[in-house]
């Protein structure tokens, strides 16, 4: 009866051992979860803040060509485009 009690004992044991490496296999597998997810957000944050002074200024840009269009006459327009269809 001793052997049997023993035997539960060491089962027991290993049980536990297995469920105290699988809840740390899980702490790991959520902390490099977390790592992943803060340099992906770190990463995407730069790129925005890369992009967004870049978008301004050729949107600033845009608006200075379409303005200086817009201050031509159309027929004056429509000459400068047939010299370059003709030069093309």
């Amino acid at each position: 009866m001793s052997n049997v009690y023993s035997m539960q004992d060491k089962l027991d044991l290993l049980v536990t051992t297995l469920k105290i490496d699988q809840q740390n296999l899980i702490d790991e597998m959520k902390f490099l979860v977390k790592m992943t997810l803060i340099i992906i957000i770190l990463i995407s944050s730069m790129i925005a803040m890369i992009i967004i002074p870049f978008y301004s200024y050729f949107q600033s840009k845009k608006e200075f060509v379409l303005r200086l269009f817009a201050s031509l006459e159309p027929t004056s327009v429509k000459e400068m485009y047939e010299i370059l269809l003709d030069s093309i």
